[in-house]
């Protein structure tokens, strides 16, 4: 494995595990919208180092799959959507990065197709689960210490609602 490849796979990894976990206070933008920004940067990063990677190697492998087609058809149909829209700038991206738009769906679509093209064994995919695994036991435990001893427990002052969820 190269080192862009590597550094690629082990960004998409970070973003695998600071995606769910990653709270960003800020009183200007919007909590999800810094998470899909999160998501942008780590995930698109991965995808522009693994491009750059295999541009190197001279060898861009194109998994011939049904499942990468289909996970790429929402994202094409958003895309057609976006042209005929009045708006085309809501359509493709909303008003505060929202979920129903062009940007949302193809970073979804690259999200789950990019292992195709980085992982190259076994042993990647379960490193993937395990970071995806550790994400979710941090924000479990985040929520049961609040859960438990109260909503001011690790609220770091921002987090001062009690139903707030990272």
């Amino acid at each position: 494995m190269s080192f862009l490849s590597n550094l690629s796979y082990r960004l998409y990894l970070a973003g695998l595990f600071l995606i769910p976990v990653g709270a960003f206070a800020s009183l200007t933008v919007p909590f999800f919208a810094l998470k899909v920004f999160l998501a942008f940067v780590t995930i698109g990063g991965a995808f522009v180092l693994a491009v750059l990677g295999s541009l190197k190697s001279k060898s861009l492998p194109v998994p011939k799959s049904w499942l990468l087609l289909s996970l790429w058809l929402p994202a094409v149909a958003y895309g057609v959507s976006a042209l005929f829209s009045s708006v085309w700038q809501i359509s493709v991206f909303g008003s505060q990065l929202d979920t129903d738009t062009l940007f949302f769906m193809a970073l979804l679509a690259l999200t789950a197709s990019l292992p195709l093209f980085i992982f190259q064994s076994r042993a990647d995919f379960v490193r993937a689960f395990f970071a995806v695994l550790a994400a979710s036991w941090v924000d479990a435990l985040f929520h049961f210490a609040r859960l438990f001893f109260g909503a001011d427990t690790l609220s770091f002052g921002v987090f001062t609602n009690p139903l707030f969820l990272s």
